[in-house]
C-alpha cells in the first residue's frame, strides 16, 4: 500500500480488528503454533458477538 492507501485503512474503525486477524491467520498456518481449547475459543466467540461490530 502507499502512504494514502496506509492511512485510510489505519482511519478505518475496524483496522486493528483486520491487522489482529490477519495475524491470527497467518499464526494458524503454523503447524507446530498453540492450540485454543474449545472452551477459550466459544469465549472469545461471545466476547466477540456481545460487543457488536460498529459496522453500518
Amino acid at each position: 500500500m502507499d502512504e494514502t492507501e496506509t492511512a485510510a485503512f489505519a482511519a478505518h474503525p475496524m483496522a486493528a480488528d483486520a491487522v489482529a486477524l490477519r495475524r491470527w491467520d497467518d499464526a494458524a498456518k503454523d503447524p507446530e503454533g498453540p492450540v485454543l481449547e474449545v472452551t477459550e475459543l466459544v469465549a472469545a466467540y461471545e466476547r466477540y458477538a456481545t460487543r457488536g461490530t460498529g459496522v453500518s
